[in-house]
């Protein structure tokens, strides 16, 4: 049985606290906007395109395990975005 894991109270003053909340989110904002994640939603492709960028045939899209797909079965639509982060995940 492995042990619990150590417990640490800190005690901050609420300015203190508030300036540390403050200085994370910025550092988290920086960082998001310099990934792009903030740049707002990509453009919707279709199943023909979103093949192409991952480099199989449309019939064998559908059974990738990890890729968003939007809609239905008939018409699939997928987020360029999405596309291209899985593609980036499997080199």
């Amino acid at each position: 049985m492995s042990a619990a894991p150590k417990l640490e109270l800190v005690t901050l003053p609420a300015a203190e606290l508030r300036e540390l909340v403050r200085v994370t989110v910025r550092e988290a904002v920086r960082e998001a906007l310099a990934d792009g994640a903030a740049a707002g939603p990509s453009e919707w492709i279709g199943a023909d395109e979103a093949a192409q960028l991952v480099g199989v045939s449309r019939g064998y899209l559908r059974r990738l395990q990890g890729l968003p797909v939007h809609g239905s079965r008939r018409a699939p639509r997928y987020r360029r975005d999405e596309v291209e982060a899985f593609v980036r995940t499997r080199r």
